[in-house]
Parts: structure tokens; sequence; C-alpha cells
């Protein structure tokens, strides 16, 4: 988890807030990273109605170059195979 992380807070599974860390501490000094499995404090900014039961996704945004591959028009789908003209068409009755 990072500071300035986007963050979304869900609470019984719906989303109440989406926003940043505003700030982000272990053993009362602020950090900038904590890793997973330890501690920490959060404050998430212009939000702070947090409850014991909530659950706090954090993300971050990339951008990502395109390659060239990515960028080129995609192949046409195959030709439908042609119809057989001798095929018998199914007896009625």
């Amino acid at each position: 988890m990072r500071r300035n992380s986007h963050v979304r807070v869900l609470r019984e599974g719906i989303v109440v807030h989406e926003g940043r860390i505003a700030s982000l501490k272990r053993f009362n000094e602020d950090t900038r990273e904590v890793q997973s499995g330890f501690e920490c404090g959060v404050l998430v900014e212009n939000f702070n109605d947090v409850k014991e039961e909530d659950t706090l996704e954090v993300y971050e945004l990339r951008e990502v170059a395109r390659t060239a591959q990515a960028a080129a028009p995609a192949p046409p789908p195959p030709a439908p195979a042609p119809a057989a003209e001798d095929a018998e068409a199914p007896e009625a009755g």
C-alpha cells in the first residue's frame, strides 16, 4: 500500500467512497509504503466514516504504451464455407 494510491471503501460489498490515501503511518511515523501483511494507519482523503467491517481496496492506475501489435487492426473473420449445391433437403412427413 502506498501513500497517494487510489482507494475504494466498500461497506457490505457496496462502494461508499472512492478517493486517495491521504496519510499512511506505521509505528506512529509517516511512511510512503507499507508491505502486505503489516499493520498500519490509513487516512482516506475527504472521508472520515470508516467502520470496523469496511474493506479498503487500494489500487494504482498505470498508463501502458500501446505496442505495434495492439495498434494493428484485427484480421478479418474467416469467410464462411460455400454451401453444397448437391445437398439433399430433409423430407417432410
